[in-house]
């Protein structure tokens, strides 16, 4: 999930999907890479937050192994 979206706003995505209870990993990878903008993203029920400005692959693969297990050979 981005957090700026053209027609409709990440964080209130994820607040929405968590107050439905929907049992969804939701990682934000967004150029909005502030502390306060990494806070109010896990706080809204990310399991991740990534900046765009930091991004590297191997960070990538790490946090969706992270959340949905390791892919079998």
């Amino acid at each position: 999930v981005d957090r700026m979206l053209p027609h409709l706003d990440g964080l209130s995505l994820v607040k929405t999907l968590r107050a439905a209870d929907v049992k969804v990993p939701i990682l934000f990878l967004t150029t909005a890479g502030g502390v306060g903008d990494r806070v109010s993203g896990l706080n809204a029920g990310a399991d991740y937050y990534l900046t765009k400005g930091d991004f590297q692959d191997e960070a990538l693969v790490e946090a969706v192994a992270d959340l949905i297990g390791e892919a079998e050979a």
